[in-house]
């Protein structure tokens, strides 16, 4: 599955980020992973800001579901965005490695317009958006968003 809707020819259209304010802190939890950005390594990625960019990898909560709501989250140092998280790419590495068939559609493909601030941001997901329990994964990863 991808995040991004489709405009009628079949093309996949790039979700925009939207600004990110976090209500209360989230505490660490869940696992996740950034695979690819751009088809490319996800460590450390530069991109030009109003461009489209396809980040991969996979999401689970801490009892090894799913998330039904999860964001994925740059967050800057003066502003953060985020966009939805909509797993359901197969992963049966994933699903075997955590020892759950539940994460077998653990992941992700998104395709975003990052209309962003230029500067540095931390790459999280946040999953339980729609609850007082959220849980916050780090993604080991930054994106300098640059003009």
């Amino acid at each position: 599955m991808i995040a991004g809707p489709l405009d009628g020819s079949g093309s996949i259209e790039p979700v925009p980020v939207e600004d990110f304010v976090a209500t209360e802190p989230a505490m660490t939890g869940g696992s996740c992973a950034l695979d690819a950005v751009n088809g490319g390594d996800a460590r450390l990625t530069s991109v030009k800001a109003g461009t489209e960019v396809w980040f991969s990898g996979w999401v689970a909560d801490d009892d090894k579901q799913v998330p039904a709501d999860a964001l994925f989250v740059f967050r800057g140092e003066g502003r953060s965005y985020s966009i939805p998280v909509l797993a359901g790419v197969a992963r049966p590495d994933v699903a075997k490695a955590l020892s759950s068939e539940a994460l077998a559609t653990s992941g992700y493909n998104l395709l975003a317009r990052v209309d962003m601030i230029p500067g540095s941001y931390a790459l999280v997901i946040i999953s339980g958006t729609s609850t007082a329990a959220q849980k916050e994964c780090d993604l080991d990863a930054r994106m300098l968003v640059v003009e």
